[in-house]
C-alpha cells in the first residue's frame, strides 16, 4: 500500500472478524509463488476479500496495471530473442543478379527502443540488408557467439554457402562495427 493510502480493512464472511491485512493469517507458498490469507478467528480463506480490498484502492491498481505491462513486455522480449535463428541457408530469399552486396547492420530492438528498464538496454537486432531491402532480421543476445550456428562465424558461413558465387561483399555499418557481440573473425 501506498503511505497515503491506508491499509483496508478486511471482513471474514463466516465469522464477522475485521481486520487488517497483517492482522490475518497468511503463508508464502513457494510453488504457486503467491500468499494465501486466512481469519485469525475461523481460519476461514481470506483471498478474495484481500484481493477486493486491494484492487480497491487506485493506488494498487496503477501499481499493479504497471507490472503488468512490465510482464507483458518482458514477455515480447524473450519471444522476441527465443525467435529462431539462421541455421539454415535456404531460410533466406533468393536475390537477382551476378552480383549481390549485403550489409549487415545493428539496430534497436524495435520493442526495446526507449524502454525505460534498464536492463533492456542495448538489446540489438541483427539485419541484413539487399540495398534497401531487408532480407534477414533476428535478436542478438549476450550468449549469441556461443550459439549453436557459431556466432557470426556461422551466420557468415551461412549466408556464403546461400548465394555462393553471386556474393560479391558484405558491409558492415558502423552500428554493427560498434556492436561487442561479435567473434568477427571472419571479416
Amino acid at each position: 500500500m501506498t503511505d497515503a493510502t491506508p491499509e483496508p480493512r478486511i471482513t471474514c464472511p463466516a465469522c464477522g472478524w475485521t481486520g487488517l491485512r497483517p492482522e490475518t493469517n497468511y503463508d508464502y507458498c513457494k510453488v504457486l509463488n503467491c500468499v494465501f490469507y486466512e481469519c485469525p478467528r475461523c481460519r476461514t480463506n481470506l483471498d478474495s476479500e484481500v484481493s477486493a480490498a486491494l484492487m480497491a484502492d487506485p493506488a494498487y491498481r496503477k501499481q499493479r496495471e504497471e507490472m503488468n505491462q512490465r510482464d507483458e513486455f518482458r514477455d515480447a522480449l524473450h519471444a522476441r530473442f527465443e525467435a529462431p535463428q539462421l541455421t539454415d541457408p535456404n531460410r533466406l530469399p533468393s536475390l537477382p543478379g551476378d552480383e549481390i552486396v549485403l550489409t549487415i547492420d545493428a539496430v534497436p530492438h524495435p520493442q526495446v527502443a526507449g524502454h525505460p528498464d534498464s536492463w533492456y538496454d542495448g538489446a540489438t537486432d541483427l539485419v541484413v540488408l539487399h540495398g534497401n531491402n531487408e532480407i534477414w532480421r533476428e535478436s542478438l543476445h549476450i550468449g549469441w557467439t556461443e550459439s549453436e550456428q557459431g556466432g557470426i562465424d556461422g551466420f557468415l558461413y551461412l549466408i556464403t554457402q546461400r548465394y555462393g558465387q553471386q556474393l560479391r561483399t558484405i558491409n558492415r555499418t558502423a552500428a554493427f562495427n560498434k556492436t561487442k557481440t561479435w567473434n568477427d573473425s571472419a571479416f
